[in-house]
């Protein structure tokens, strides 16, 4: 029996006498070595989420990242119009669409562009800028459609004799958007870990707990999938379109009231006016602060209100701000009562 205050004899093995133990031990040589790398040698990135209502001005905020480099575009939703692009400044020379007109958007095409992109970034760390995903609902709602087909065929070969109807077809299942799901979560990781920049956007979708009744707006995609959508990028943008108020486009990155954003840097402002990727990337290298951003000057004559749509006041912008086409009848950007693409999901 061990003496009072001696610590008693391990019968472990000695960790210099473990295999893998001993090669890392072996191996490492002060702070950096395979396994691990001293953060201040990395290159920080941004992951960046914009969702908001049609039209609230989210694909050119991602296509202006072309003014600093190279930029993967997953054109899921087909919105890219090579005037409008010209139009707003984007450089068309420095943006690659995926996928070619013709080629089928999937989960397996899109992994095997993002391999593509991982294999570049290793052979030349700066050969991308930026991979942008228009939009995520888009491409939730194309994986649960792949996840139902793929259901249905399996189920004609199961059962030859079968004689499916046109709902058979088409019906989606419970557990095709747990699926889908994974099928996205798996592909926005493997981005959120390639040495680039990632900014996605997502429409609106409309929720309602059923605890407290308490309405909440965000991305719209399912709510596991929101979620996790949350979790993984730095700043979540809730973007709005010109109003009768205001002529510009801005981006809400505070939670107020029931629509959900975050800003992990915290330099972004609470409201930021002409929200391009370029913008925020310069507030956060610290090249540009509110206080002397002359863009935000238009905030002082017709300020975001807390809650609820504004008092109707009248006030000119300053330059620099993105504006609306004149004869524009755009909505407001305030949240809305259409549920977008929130489908139910199976438990996980």
């Amino acid at each position: 029996m061990p003496k009072a205050g001696t610590r008693p004899a391990s019968t472990q093995e000695p960790l210099e006498d473990i295999g893998e133990l001993a090669v890392v031990k072996t191996e490492s040589r002060g702070w950096t070595d395979d396994l691990f790398a001293a953060y201040d040698e990395t290159e920080e990135h941004l992951n960046v989420l914009y969702w908001g209502r049609e039209g609230s001005g989210k694909t050119i905020d991602l296509a202006k990242a072309t003014e600093l480099g190279k930029v993967l575009f997953i054109n899921a939703e087909g919105g890219l119009k090579k005037r409008a692009l010209l139009a707003n400044g984007v450089k068309t020379e420095n943006l690659v669409v995926f996928p070619r007109p013709g080629q089928p958007l999937n989960y397996r095409t899109l992994e095997q562009a993002l391999f593509r992109v991982k294999s570049d970034l290793m052979d030349d760390p700066h050969s991308w800028f930026l991979i942008a995903v228009d939009s995520v609902t888009e491409l939730y709602q194309a994986f649960t459609d792949e996840a139902s087909d793929d259901r249905f065929e399996k189920g004609k070969k199961k059962n030859p004799s079968w004689a499916p109807t046109i709902g058979d077809e088409f019906f989606t299942d419970l557990a095709d958007y747990g699926t889908s799901t994974k099928m996205v979560r798996k592909l926005v990781r493997m981005m959120r870990d390639l040495p680039v920049h990632v900014a996605m956007t997502t429409l609106e979708r409309r929720d309602v707990d059923e605890d407290t009744s308490k309405v909440a707006y965000g991305p719209a995609v399912g709510p596991a999938l929101q979620t996790s959508l949350l979790g993984y990028v730095d700043v979540v943008l809730y973007c709005k379109a010109p109003d009768e108020d205001r002529d510009y486009f801005r981006a809400q990155t505070k939670k107020v009231g029931a629509a959900r954003a975050k800003d992990r840097i915290g330099v972004i402002p609470k409201v930021l006016v002409n929200p391009t990727f370029p913008r925020l990337l310069a507030y956060n290298e610290g090249t540009l602060v509110e206080d002397v951003d002359p863009v935000q000057e238009v905030l002082k004559a017709t300020p975001e209100p807390k809650k609820g749509p504004a008092r109707k006041t009248t006030g000119a912008g300053r330059a620099g701000a993105r504006r609306a086409p004149a004869k524009s009848k755009e909505s407001s950007g305030e949240p809305t009562k259409d549920t977008g693409a929130g489908e139910p999901e199976a438990a996980e």
